[in-house]
């Protein structure tokens, strides 16, 4: 079953309004700036790589952001995908 850095039944699709993020770190794990936070879509047998290929080691599970664009058009053209995304919103 597919998994995603945000995809639940309780997850919104669209992130509320909230203070900005502190100032970017030098970490290397999860987002850099508020201009990264993206809710990625991710595979069960590969959860640190979004299915746009971006790297997601460390980032949090089912954040309030808005999802990656490419990550749902990747997951929509997979058919064990559709019912995960019919429950956030981006069913065909």
């Amino acid at each position: 079953m597919p998994r995603s850095a945000g995809l639940s039944a309780e997850a919104p699709v669209e992130a509320p309004v909230r203070p900005p993020s502190p100032a970017p770190t030098d970490s290397g794990v999860g987002p850099r700036n508020e201009g990264e936070e993206i809710c990625h879509l991710v595979e069960a047998d590969d959860p640190d790589t979004a299915l746009c290929g971006k790297d997601v080691t460390g980032w949090p599970w089912n954040p309030p952001w808005p999802y990656c664009v490419v990550c749902v058009d990747i997951a929509q053209s997979r058919p064990h995908w559709h019912d995960a995304l019919r429950q956030i919103g981006f069913g065909r």
